[in-house]
C-alpha cells in the first residue's frame, strides 16, 4: 500500500499548494477564469473537497470547499456528443485507466499550473510547484513508495535489495503501459534501468501543460536524495525524455562508487 499512500500524501500537498497559490499569484482573484482540465459542473473528479477520514482521502465527501475555479474554456476540455454526454478527452481516458489518485493529481496540478501562470508566467508557475510542492512532497512519498524502514529490516543486503524492488517496481510499470523499462543491467554494484516511455510527459502533453512533464524527474531528484543514504545507493540520471531525450537513464550506485557529478542530475 506505500504507493497509495504516497500518492494520497502528494494529494494533499497539491490541495495545501492552493492556498500558496492565491498569495504567489498576488491575490485571492489568482484563479479567475482558470479551470483545471476536465473539472466541470455536475462531475466530481474528488477535488471539490476534502474530508476529515485521514491524510490525504479526496472523496467528495463533506468538508472544507476548495476555491471555486470559475467555468471557461480549458485546456483538455472534453467535448460533448450530440445528445449532450460528454465525450472524455484522451488524456482524461489515459489518467482514469492508471488510477483515480492518477487522476486527481493530473487535474489538480494542471488548475493550479494555470492559475499560477496567469498571473506569474508558466517559467515561474513550474518554479513555484516545483519548489513548494513537489521538492516537499518528496521527502514524504519516496521514503513511502521504497517502504525504507522496512527495507532496512529486510535479510541481506540493502542495496542489493534496493535494486531489486526498484527492477519490480518498472516491470509493474511496464505492464501498466505507464513507464516502459526497456532493457536492465544488474552488477554487484550497480543497477542501470533504460525507460522508453513517460506517462507524466505524454499526457500533460495531450493537455498543453507541458511543463508539468518534468514533474517527476524534478520529484526523483529531491526523493533519491533523501533516501540515499538509508538504501547505501548513489542516484545518477543525466538524460530523460522530459529534458528532450528519447529515453531515461537512471544509474544507482552502491554508496561511494559513483562519479562525482550529482549535481549533474536531471
Amino acid at each position: 500500500h506505500a504507493p497509495r499512500q504516497a500518492g494520497e500524501r502528494l494529494g494533499m500537498a497539491v490541495v495545501g499548494a492552493v492556498g500558496r497559490a492565491h498569495l504567489a499569484a498576488d491575490g485571492p482573484d489568482a484563479f479567475d477564469g482558470v479551470q483545471p482540465p476536465g473539472l466541470q459542473q455536475g462531475r466530481d473528479h474528488g477535488l471539490g473537497r476534502v474530508d476529515h477520514h485521514g491524510p490525504g482521502h479526496l472523496d467528495g465527501r463533506a468538508g472544507p470547499v476548495l476555491p471555486r475555479l470559475p467555468r471557461r474554456r480549458a485546456l483538455g476540455r472534453p467535448e460533448r456528443h450530440d445528445d449532450g454526454r460528454r465525450r472524455e478527452t484522451l488524456g482524461q481516458l489515459r489518467a482514469a485507466a492508471i488510477g483515480k489518485i492518477i487522476e486527481n493529481q493530473l487535474f489538480a496540478l494542471s488548475g493550479i499550473f494555470l492559475a499560477l501562470a496567469k498571473r506569474l508566467g508558466r517559467n515561474e508557475a513550474y518554479e513555484f510547484l516545483k519548489n513548494e510542492v513537489i521538492y516537499k512532497t518528496a521527502l514524504i512519498s519516496v521514503p513511502l513508495i521504497y517502504q525504507v524502514p522496512e527495507l532496512k529490516r529486510c535479510e541481506g543486503d540493502v542495496f542489493e535489495n534496493f535494486k531489486k524492488m526498484n527492477i519490480a517496481l518498472f516491470e509493474r510499470t511496464t505492464k501498466d503501459g505507464t513507464w516502459l523499462m526497456e532493457n536492465y543491467e544488474d552488477e554487484p554494484d550497480k543497477l542501470t534501468i533504460e525507460i522508453a516511455t513517460c506517462a507524466n510527459v505524454e499526457l500533460f502533453s495531450e493537455l498543453n501543460v507541458t511543463e508539468l512533464g518534468r514533474f517527476g524527474c524534478d520529484h526523483d531528484v529531491a526523493g533519491f536524495a533523501a533516501i540515499e543514504k538509508d538504501v547505501d545507493c548513489e542516484f545518477r540520471r543525466f538524460c530523460t525524455i522530459a529534458n528532450g531525450d528519447d529515453h531515461c537513464l537512471f544509474e544507482f550506485y552502491r554508496r561511494g562508487t559513483a562519479p562525482d557529478n550529482a549535481h549533474l542530475n536531471i
